[in-house]
């Protein structure tokens, strides 16, 4: 299993608190540096791809292409290409 060394580093932040008054400036120091730390972990694990997101792209990729391909074979004339702009001269 991977170790995150964000989730160890806030965990010893907080027993370092442990240590200190509440009241002192060397907790707020503390319970500040644990906040960043915090914000910068969910920022990293919001980056990740969804499986859903990623099964519904490859299937349209691939619809694409197979759409592709039966055209390239069987020589149809798409209606997608009246959708492409033409090219107006000056």
């Amino acid at each position: 299993m991977k170790t995150d060394p964000i989730q160890e580093t806030i965990e010893a932040a907080l027993k370092e608190a442990e240590l200190h008054d509440p009241a002192s400036e060397d907790y707020t120091t503390i319970a500040r540096n644990v906040e960043t730390l915090a914000k910068a972990k969910a920022l990293g694990e919001s980056k990740k791809l969804s499986p859903d997101a990623v099964l519904g792209a490859a299937t349209s990729i691939l619809g694409i292409v197979a759409v592709l391909q039966y055209e390239r074979l069987a020589v149809v004339s798409s209606k997608a290409f009246g959708l492409i702009m033409k090219v107006k001269p000056f």
